[in-house]
């Protein structure tokens, strides 16, 4: 389904894999946090970890209801 949107888009077929032979992983979350720099990670307790909670506390949610990955 994905390639029909990507086709219809005229993206070129050399920017994607054609074949969907590639196994799909599906997780339901409330909130995914993707960390794309490790250096200060939110990941590991410490400041930052503690600044992500606050401010997930101030729209409602907690670390709890995260999925944190990084990349």
């Amino acid at each position: 389904m994905r390639n029909d949107y990507l086709e219809a888009l005229d993206i070129p077929e050399f920017l994607y894999n054609k074949n969907d032979s590639i196994p799909n992983a599906e997780i339901i979350v409330q909130c995914l946090l993707v960390e794309t720099n490790p250096d200060k990670s939110f990941c590991e307790p410490g400041d930052t970890k503690n600044l992500l909670a606050k401010m997930l506390s101030s729209i409602g949610l907690s670390l709890n209801n995260t999925t944190s990955i990084s990349i």
